[in-house]
């Protein structure tokens, strides 16, 4: 059964992973209309992908951008003609029921947005379970829930209030524009809820050097949104405390530290390495 909905994803260099997702969306108990993919990608990587006969059902509207990965969201704003518009990222996989439970809610309730439940596809992974841990504590303790790989829109809403993502949020491959649209959500209002039952397994990376990247990158945008929203240091992620000085302190600091995060000693070690790598991100950014 279709909804009149459309599913957008941007994808970048991962054809297995799109592959992967699509198949996700072909088994859903509520289809969607349609589906928006958006190849970033310089060698064409997911056209062979969106234009299979495997996917043929799902309508798939393919796109190219050489913009952000903000500019190819708000193009998927433009293009959606549907009443409902879902983002989810190439590298995730949704449950059965990830649309069907997320409709029942938004209209259920009446919203403007509904946000699902995001589990780590990969756990097994001591890099990937430490950076799924460290973001979710990260986002409730900023108060920040928005989240673009795992979100449906009443898009007429969200047009209503010209909300954009913005296209400056991006340093080299990272971006941080869903915590500049929660700001914007919050700032007019829109009404939205957690959805438990829109599950999707979001595959976190496992290669040290793109968990450090990350971390630095997004520290650098943290400052951005720092300056942008006034936010006096918000996003500082804290004292910059050198990692050698931390391990120093020893026990004390582990035991805190699993406490906050829930994870183990190794688990703990690499958020802290994550948060320092954060931190110079955020004071680099400073200083330009």
């Amino acid at each position: 059964m279709r909804s009149d909905t459309a599913i957008a994803i941007i994808t970048k260099n991962r054809p297995a992973e799109l592959r992967r997702c699509l198949q996700s969306i072909l088994h859903q108990t509520k289809q969607p209309n349609s589906v928006i993919v958006i190849d970033n990608d310089t060698s064409i990587s997911a056209r062979k992908i969106a234009k299979s006969k495997d996917f043929v059902s799902l309508k798939i509207n393919y796109h190219r951008s050489r913009g952000s990965v903000p500019t190819c969201r708000n193009l998927a704003l433009r293009l959606s003609k549907n009443k409902y518009l879902g983002f989810v990222d190439d590298d995730c996989v949704l449950d059965h029921n990830w649309l069907a439970n997320g409709l029942e809610l938004i209209k259920q309730k009446k919203l403007d947005y509904v946000l699902g439940k995001t589990e780590l596809f990969n756990p097994q992974s001591l890099l990937a379970k430490a950076q799924h841990q460290r973001d979710a504590y990260w986002k409730k303790y900023n108060g920040l829930l928005f989240d673009t790989k795992n979100v449906l829109f009443d898009l007429a809403q969200i047009k209503k209030a010209n909300l954009r993502f913005d296209e400056s949020c991006q340093s080299s491959f990272y971006d941080s524009a869903d915590f500049d649209f929660d700001f914007q959500v919050q700032k007019n209002k829109l009404k939205g809820a957690n959805c438990p039952g829109m599950i999707l397994h979001h595959q976190e990376t496992t290669n040290l050097r793109r968990f450090l990247n990350r971390a630095y990158h997004r520290g650098k945008l943290a400052h951005y949104l720092d300056r942008k929203w006034q936010l006096q240091g918000k996003l500082s992620g804290g004292r910059d405390a050198m990692l050698l000085w931390w391990l120093a302190r020893g026990g004390k600091n582990f035991a805190r530290a699993k406490k906050q995060y829930h994870t183990t000693t190794l688990q703990t070690l690499a958020i802290r390495l994550f948060d320092r790598y954060y931190a110079l991100g955020y004071n680099a950014y400073a200083k330009n």
